[in-house]
């Protein structure tokens, strides 16, 4: 029966951090991951299972007195787990690569440790009561988030915008993409986060503005919603995000009335390279340019999933070991996971350099091409000469100006 209490809360605490965290996490921000949760699920049930082995492990080579006292503090970790991820979140505002204004939340941190402190005390002080009723509270804990996180899973099985299929995320970009029309060809490309200023400053630096000659700057941009993800659907069909639709509902419809489908109708070429997949729309050839672009498959879902599990301790751990988790945007897991140059900035110019490299004109029929790029997105992770630094660099104008290079 101690081996049974024990296994029980080894799983309470490893099932919140590997399943129940990451799935709330992943869920509302589907389209921020480069993979699906199926994907990454075998991995985290690696995880989950693991680290209830070594949780279990430890127990046993402890001496028969303190495990009493083992089986309470991980029953009592568990719960404050679950707690702290559920109801103490305190809003640190999006993992955006600007980091964390921590000095703002020195009073929830306070409260954080007090809780934690009360809660551990409470366990060893009543720990003989806690580990006879351990078995039933921990499998009571993990059968509830069980049911919750599964009708959650049927509830809202439709993200934002539908996944495009595993062999599209994980090659290179398919050469009829790179086909011009030898009659006219209209580029429409998406510069994600890139500063119209800093853009300027570099064309002129680098001598490109008569290479641009012909092309069209929109220097002032806004987003239509508190989700940039919402920009494009808007920017393709003039439909502002109002609210009287689901996001999804709104992507959908904005999607279904783009301009483009206008030029699919009237025989245009129409090749669409977008970050989040389009598929619902007309096209002649698509290809979603991942953050992860031409990286191999278990090399995405590792990263990605250790940058899931990392966030998932992000929010269930008290305030003060946040910091060591989140290591200035170093994240503890990712950063073992991710070998350079694994940051999106490198991805993403791989797959520019490969796809202007490839560029033919074949086509009679006149052709619109989209593409979206994401760079420079923060964390930066680029030096002056353009070689990965090594770990994300401090936000600052000259750190931009390296990643956008």
């Amino acid at each position: 029966m101690q081996t049974l209490s024990l296994l029980a809360v080894a799983l309470l605490l490893s099932t919140n951090v590997c399943l129940f965290g990451t799935f709330e996490i992943y869920v509302p921000n589907r389209a921020e991951f480069d993979s699906t949760y199926r994907e990454m699920l075998p991995l985290l049930l690696g995880f989950c299972l693991g680290l209830s082995a070594f949780i279990v492990i430890v127990g046993w080579l402890l001496p028969r007195r303190p495990r009493s006292v083992y089986r309470a503090i991980l029953l009592a970790l568990g719960m404050l787990l679950w707690i702290q991820g559920s109801f103490l979140k305190w809003g640190y505002g999006e993992f955006d690569g600007r980091g964390v204004a921590w000095a703002k939340f020195t009073w929830q941190g306070w409260v954080d440790a007090a809780i934690w402190v009360a809660f551990l005390i409470l366990a060893i002080r009543f720990h003989r009561r806690l580990s006879r009723h351990a078995l039933f509270v921990a499998l009571a804990f993990i059968v509830i988030q069980s049911g919750f996180m599964v009708t959650r899973a049927v509830i809202q099985r439709d993200g934002i915008a539908p996944e495009e299929s595993a062999k599209e995320k994980d090659a290179a970009v398919p050469q009829e993409l790179c086909q011009l029309s030898k009659s006219l060809n209209v580029f429409h490309i998406i510069m994600d986060a890139f500063q119209t200023d800093v853009f300027l400053e570099l064309v002129e630096e680098e001598g490109l503005m008569e290479d641009l000659d012909g092309f069209v700057i929109y220097k002032d941009n806004m987003s239509v919603g508190g989700r940039t993800v919402l920009c494009i659907p808007a920017i393709f069909s003039g439909k502002l995000f109002d609210g009287t639709q689901t996001e999804s509902e709104y992507f959908r419809d904005a999607m279904n009335n783009s301009f483009h489908n206008v030029l699919f109708r009237n025989n245009y070429i129409v090749n669409l390279m977008p970050h989040i997949t389009m598929q619902i729309t007309r096209y002649t050839n698509h290809f979603s340019v991942r953050s992860t672009y031409a990286t191999p498959r278990r090399t995405r879902i590792w990263r990605t999933t250790s940058f899931l599990i990392d966030v998932s301790m992000f929010r269930q751990v008290p305030h003060f070991a946040k910091r060591f988790i989140y290591n200035d945007e170093n994240w503890r897991l990712s950063s073992l996971a991710s070998d350079p140059p694994s940051h999106a900035s490198f991805h993403q110019k791989a797959f520019f350099s490969d796809y202007i490299s490839r560029l033919e004109a074949v086509h009679s029929e006149p052709a619109y091409h989209f593409v979206h790029l994401m760079p420079p997105h923060p964390p930066f992770v680029t030096t002056a000469d353009g070689k990965y630094a090594g770990r994300a660099l401090p936000n600052t104008r000259d750190n931009y100006k390296n990643e956008a290079r």
